[in-house]
Parts: C-alpha cells; sequence; structure tokens
C-alpha cells in the first residue's frame, strides 16, 4: 500500500464509481447472506429469548421509573422520563438508550422476551452494517486491485465471523448491555456513512450522508460513551484507505468533522448535568496509576479473547497492580504496541487501522477506574469488528501468495487464482464458525440465572471475591442465610475496599437482624470513605432501628452534606424532627424532599406537619401537590378520600 495518492481534490475523490462491480454482486446474494446472517445467529439466541433478567436488568427495567412511561419523553412534575433518565441506573447518562427499553416497555411491559428480541435485531442489523462497511473498503482503490473481485463474500465472511463471535452472548443476552449494543451499532452506522459521504456524486447526496453521519454519532454518544473514539477513527480510516494530505482530507471533509466534533459536546452537557456512569471515575477507591497498570496487563488479555474465546465468564478477578515490579510486563507490552501502532498508521497500513481502532474504543474504559470491573467481555462487541474483516482479508491474500508460489505454468495461475483461493478461505471460515457456534451453544446457558451464572464462573475461578460476594447474595435470597454471610464475610474481607461488597455484605447482615454488625461494616467503611451518602444513609437508618435517633439523624445530616439531593434523608430527618416536635426543622426537610420528588410519601408528610403546624394555606397547597401524586401513582381510592378532604380545607381557609 502506498503513502501518498496522487488525486484531484472533488467530493468523490479517491473513491472508486461502483457501478461496475455492484452489477456483480447483485441484490439476491446480498439478501441471501443476510437471510444466512439472521438463521444463524437465530440459532445460537433463539433459546435464550425467555432467560430471566439477572443483576442490573432488575433496577434498570424492572424499577426504573424512567421507562415505565413512553410519552412524555421527558417526564413532567419532577419526574423522569425516557429522556431524562433517574440517577444511579446504567442509563443515567444514555438516554437513547433508555428511550428504546421506554419503548419495549410500553409494548411489553418487563417481559424478558420483547427486550432480547430487539437486541437480537439490533445485532444482526449491526452485522449487516459491517459487511457494508468492511466491504466498501475492500472497494477503494488502494485495496481494490487485490480484493474487488470478491469484496461481497469476504466482507460477508467477516461479517459472519463477528456477528457469532462468542463474546457476544452477554451483550446480546444481558439486558442491560444494549448500551453496548446501540453504541457498536451507531458506531459502525456512523463510520458507513462518512463512507458513503466520500464517495457520494453529488452535494445533495454528501449533504444527507453527512446529515445521518452526524445524527448517528449523535445518538451513538447518547447511548454510551465509548462512542468518543468515532470522530477521531473516522479520521484515522480516511487517512488509511482514502488517502490524500492532511490539507486534502480537511478540504474534502471539513463539514464532516465539524458535525462529528460537534457531538462530543453531548457527553460534556451529560455529564455537566451530573448524569454520570454509576461506579465509574477518578474518586474511586482505586488510583489512577494503579488502574492504568493494571489495564496495561489487561488490554492483552482482551486479545487473547478475541482469538481464542475459552472460557468465558460473566466475571473475571483482575488483581490490582500496585507496583511496577508486577505490572512492567504489560506496561512494557503497551509501549511497544503504541510504537508499532503509530509506524503502521502514519505508513498507512491497514493493520495500523486495525490496531489503533481496538485501543480506541477500549480506551474510555482504559484509562477511566472502573472497580470491579477491570476486565469484561462485552467491551469486546465493537473492537472485535475490524480485527475480523483483518482476519478474513488478511487469510486470502495469503491464499493468493500460496498459490502464486506454486509451480504450476503462468496460464494455469492466472486462470485459478480468482477460485481455488476463495474456497480455501470459505473453508477456514467455516471451520471457525463452527467452532463459534460449539462455544456458544454449550454455553450460552451459562447465562440463563443469577445463580448459574456465579456457579460457572466459581467453577472456573473459585477465589473470586466479586463471584463468591454475588452467589452469597443469591443464597441469602434463597433462604440460605448461614451460607450467605459465610460468602460475603470471606469475600469483604479479601476485597474491603469494594463499594458493593460492603453494602452487600452489610444489608445481609441487616436481614438476618444482626443489626450491630450491620452498623459496624459501615463504620469501617466510613473510616475509609466519609464522602459516601448511601454508607450515611443506611448506617442512620441502622441506628434508628436500634433507637439512636440522636446519631441517626447526625448521618442523615453528613448523608446530606455530601448529597443535597438525597431526600430520602430529608425525608427521614424531617420524620425525627417531628417526633421531637421541631415541627418548623421538620417542614424545612419535607419541602426539599417535596422539591426534589414529589411523592406519594414525601408529600403527605409535608401535609401532616402544616397542619400540626396550624398552617391551613400551606396544607392545602401541599394537599393538592399529594393529590396529584396520588393520581399519577394509581391511587384510585385514595386520591377520592384526598379529594374530600382538599375541599374541606378549602373550606376551612376560606
Amino acid at each position: 500500500m502506498s503513502d501518498h495518492a496522487d488525486q484531484s481534490i472533488r467530493p468523490d475523490a479517491g473513491l472508486p464509481i461502483h457501478s461496475d462491480i455492484e452489477s456483480r454482486f447483485r441484490w439476491w446474494p446480498r439478501l441471501a447472506g443476510i437471510a444466512f446472517l439472521v438463521f444463524l445467529n437465530c440459532v445460537v439466541y433463539v433459546p435464550s429469548l425467555r432467560y430471566e433478567m439477572i443483576f442490573d436488568d432488575l433496577p434498570g427495567i424492572v424499577d426504573n421509573e424512567s421507562i415505565h412511561n413512553l410519552f412524555p419523553l421527558f417526564g413532567r412534575d419532577g419526574q423522569y422520563g425516557p429522556l431524562n433518565p433517574q440517577p444511579e441506573t446504567p442509563f443515567t447518562a444514555r438516554p437513547v438508550v433508555s428511550l428504546s427499553l421506554a419503548i419495549n416497555h410500553h409494548f411489553g411491559g418487563v417481559n424478558p422476551l420483547g427486550y432480547r428480541l430487539t437486541n437480537l435485531v439490533m445485532h444482526v442489523i449491526t452485522g449487516v452494517i459491517l459487511w457494508g462497511v468492511i466491504w466498501r473498503t475492500l472497494l477503494q482503490p488502494c485495496l481494490a486491485g487485490r480484493f474487488a473481485r470478491h469484496s461481497g463474500v469476504l466482507s460477508w465472511g467477516a461479517a459472519l465471523l463477528w456477528t457469532l463471535h462468542p463474546v457476544h452472548t452477554e451483550t446480546v443476552i444481558y439486558l442491560t448491555q444494549r448500551t453496548e449494543l446501540m453504541m457498536g451499532l451507531f458506531y459502525l452506522l456512523t463510520l458507513y456513512c462518512s463512507i458513503r459521504f466520500w464517495g457520494a456524486c453529488c452535494q445533495t447526496s454528501r449533504f444527507a450522508w453527512l446529515a445521518l453521519a452526524t445524527l448517528s454519532c449523535a445518538s451513538g454518544m447518547l447511548s454510551k460513551e465509548m462512542m468518543a473514539s468515532a470522530p477521531a477513527m473516522v479520521a484515522v480510516y480516511e487517512w488509511t484507505f482514502v488517502k490524500g494530505s492532511i490539507g486534502q482530507m480537511i478540504r474534502r471533509s471539513w463539514s464532516l468533522y465539524v458535525g462529528l466534533a460537534a457531538t462530543w459536546s453531548l457527553i460534556v452537557v451529560n455529564y455537566a448535568l451530573g448524569r454520570v456512569t454509576p461506579l465509574g471515575g477518578f474518586n474511586n477507591t482505586v488510583s489512577a496509576i494503579e488502574w492504568w497498570m493494571t489495564q496495561s496487563n489487561v488490554f492483552f488479555a482482551y486479545w487473547k479473547l478475541t482469538l481464542w474465546p475459552w472460557p468465558l465468564v460473566l466475571n473475571y478477578h483482575v488483581p490490582t497492580m500496585d507496583e511496577f515490579s508486577v505490572a512492567w510486563p504489560g506496561v512494557l507490552g503497551m509501549f511497544v504496541y503504541a510504537v508499532l501502532t503509530i509506524w503502521l498508521v502514519w505508513r498507512r497500513r491497514s493493520l495500523g487501522f486495525g490496531l489503533i481502532w481496538f485501543f480506541a474504543v477500549l480506551s474510555p474504559t482504559l484509562i477511566v477506574p472502573l472497580p470491579t470491573e477491570e476486565l469484561v467481555e462485552r467491551r469486546l462487541y465493537l473492537p472485535i469488528a475490524v480485527v475480523a474483516g483483518l482476519f478474513v482479508a488478511g487469510l486470502y491474500r495469503f491464499a493468493i501468495r500460496w498459490r502464486e508460489k506454486s509451480d504450476r505454468p503462468q496460464s494455469d495461475l492466472a486462470s485459478g487464482l480468482t477460485g481455488k483461493p476463495i474456497w480455501a478461505l470459505g473453508t477456514v471460515v467455516a471451520l471457525v464458525v463452527a467452532g463459534y457456534l460449539w462455544v456458544n451453544v454449550t454455553t450460552i446457558d451459562r447465562l440463563k440465572d443469577g445463580r448459574t451464572i456465579w456457579v460457572e464462573v466459581l467453577k472456573h475461578d473459585p477465589l473470586n471475591p466479586f463471584a463468591v460476594m454475588s452467589q452469597g447474595c443469591v443464597e441469602v435470597e434463597n433462604g440460605n442465610i448461614e451460607k450467605g454471610l459465610e460468602m460475603l464475610q470471606w469475600a469483604y474481607a479479601r476485597h474491603v475496599r469494594v463499594r458493593q461488597g460492603t453494602l452487600n455484605y452489610a444489608t445481609a447482615l441487616e436481614k438476618s437482624n444482626r443489626l450491630g454488625e450491620a452498623i459496624s461494616v459501615y463504620r469501617e467503611a466510613i473510616s475509609r470513605n466519609s464522602n459516601d451518602t448511601v454508607y450515611h444513609y443506611n448506617l442512620a437508618h441502622l441506628l434508628e432501628q436500634v433507637g439512636k435517633q440522636e446519631l441517626a439523624a447526625e448521618h442523615y445530616l453528613e448523608a446530606i452534606r455530601v448529597d443535597p439531593e438525597c431526600y430520602p434523608a430529608h425525608n427521614n430527618l424531617g420524620l425525627i424532627y417531628a417526633s421531637r416536635n421541631q415541627m418548623q426543622m421538620a417542614s424545612k426537610h419535607f419541602e426539599v424532599a417535596v422539591e426534589i420528588k414529589p411523592d406519594f410519601e414525601n408529600c403527605m408528610n409535608l401535609m401532616n406537619v402544616y397542619l400540626r403546624q396550624g398552617q391551613t394555606d400551606k396544607a392545602t397547597h401541599a394537599a393538592r401537590r399529594l393529590l396529584d401524586a396520588a393520581r399519577r401513582e394509581g391511587r384510585t381510592e385514595v386520591a377520592e378520600r384526598i379529594e374530600l378532604g382538599l375541599q374541606a380545607l378549602e373550606n376551612q381557609s376560606n
């Protein structure tokens, strides 16, 4: 592949007119290819359509008020809506995914069938888009001479391998990971629309593809933050495959890059509004340096899973590397990888694009700490896409060169060049597909329910603290309290810095009525992190249960200090003040709680405290809000009684 290209700067510079090639690859083979993709993916995923919802699916879908009503899209009267997701869910910063789930909920409630069927359809559509991206890439002038004749078949083979890759089962089946699905779909669609933008023959067509690319990129940014690398990867694609100098690229594509770069502002606005991904960030218990050293080794584990997807488990225990003497192999490997990638990208090699793609898509999670999720299979959903293309194209070129080195006469070689190599490639792809199908069919049951998931993880890694903790939670929920507590205590002792382990252990102790031990766990946690709202709130709640209201009030105040919008803390603190007959203080906190979340309980408490103070006008106003809340929450009979009481209050005011 040459480093530079002599070509005039036109809107379609660097791209072939595809009409003659497209005539060789007509619609019926494409439809047959799509049908076969659908068939094989159905073979893999249809048995899983009725699996239970697991883990984050419950708070993210079943308990997520944001998606329970499709309209109004942004909610109303302080309530959340699909495009205004509630905090502390996997979709808080991902409103487009939230909207898709709201549509599912509107038509199917919490039945997992509709959600999984939607995931499967999205997965197949993404595979078809990948087919188009690779196909048009193989038709670029720099590659067409080697790949044009079989570009349709080669790109279809790559798409087939990608859709059936075993690591994708978690992404398709685990409903909460629709974030990954939709980000992958919009990422590839953005690249596809950009390719069509470069190849457009008129200004109208260029504008249409520009608008679609920008819209797709914006949708991806609002689906998952890992989309952030998309504008840069579009630029690297143009540099590698469309060619031209940097100046030529700017003149040819400046409008495209302005549109794509503008979508970064959506992530900035989301974070400015406090819509962040739970558990992620640099304020975690793992320092940035420790995380980066750990991820330098994890990065190559991702490559291992890409090339050899076995065994597959939902959670991998990756010890934090806090010393360079332990982490140096990965750090050195990343340095070599970076140097090689930069050199190959500068030389405009296809391999360079593949290497930087793999890193760029993973980079947000390689850089930003996410404790307990050091390595997860679902992050490979998009990085593998280009690897599949490189594998098929590279194997095809290898077969061609092997053929060229044969001792056959030139005439025989010329006549057979386009024959046997493609069949040899087809055989290899078929064998890989068969292997993928076997792995999928034999491992997919690991995701059928919460208990099976952790049994499978512990089978491969019996000392995984997170898996032991999670299995302990399952045991407690199933009534095996002592066994569950034993597992939770073991995991807590070895993973004491992990917030989720603390919360699960303390919650299990509370359920078993061992309140003193639960209080001790929270006090120890607060000694390590005094700025955790949940720790303070839960400790205050426990202290109330053992009759220590004074101490409980102190920790409710601490919870409010850390998070002024913690309305449950305001509500409970108001109840404590009301029990002491400190009505002015009580009304102050109830008022804040109602402003943050005007639900039935908060409005009821506010109305009652106003009545106890003899403030009829304020009580009347609170009663109106209480009536609205009762109607919103479907409390029909209660609403009728409130309406009668409201009339009495209004008469009293008059």
